[in-house]
């Protein structure tokens, strides 16, 4: 995934800070907790929670463990699924774990006709 600059910029300064777009749950976050305190940079946190070709598993581990520890990972999980978030790594899951969820579950609806 390429993230353009005005994009990248509304997210990092997201992380950052409370902004105009924010969602009340996004600050208690750990991905935010880990920025605040100075664990990581925003930039990491970019890294790890928007995987491109080149992340290793690794970097999507070290996600999905922040995410496992997180007080708002059903929130944050429910969301993405909502709003069918296209990137990135919301409530221990990707982008692509979504989109089989989603796939299996219209399989499923389709096969009860």
């Amino acid at each position: 995934m390429t993230i353009t600059s005005s994009v990248e910029a509304e997210v990092l300064a997201g992380l950052a800070a409370p902004g105009d777009y924010d969602i009340p749950w996004q600050q208690s976050g750990e991905c935010r907790r880990q920025v605040k305190e100075g664990i990581r940079d925003v930039k990491e946190i970019m890294r790890l929670f928007y995987p491109t070709r080149h992340s290793t598993p690794a970097d999507i581990l070290v996600a999905k463990g922040m995410c496992e520890v997180c007080p708002v990972r059903d929130e944050c999980h429910d969301w993405a699924h909502e709003t069918r978030e296209p990137n990135g790594i919301f409530g221990g899951e990707t982008q692509e774990e979504r989109r089989l969820q989603r796939s299996a579950a219209r399989r499923a609806y389709k096969g009860k006709d």
